[in-house]
């Protein structure tokens, strides 16, 4: 936390203006864990960037769903 809000700070004069977001196939499991920061300065930047984030879960769950499917149509 302190390291995220010394690059806030630095970034954009604000220590408070960032986000951490956790990544990882599974964060219980704490395989592959590992931790973004997003420094944002305005509400839509944050926005924005949850919106990436749900196009790129969106696009991986629905690729796995088809590719599911085509491993048990396709024997």
């Amino acid at each position: 936390m302190l390291e995220a809000e010394r690059l806030a700070f630095n970034s954009v004069g604000d220590s408070q203006a960032f986000m951490l977001i956790h990544s990882g196939r599974s964060i219980r499991k704490r395989l592959n864990w590992h931790l973004h920061v997003f420094v944002v300065q305005y509400r839509w930047q944050k926005a924005w960037v949850y919106s990436i984030l749900g196009i790129k879960n969106a696009s991986l769950a629905l690729y796995y769903a088809i590719r599911k499917i085509l491993v048990l149509l396709i024997p």
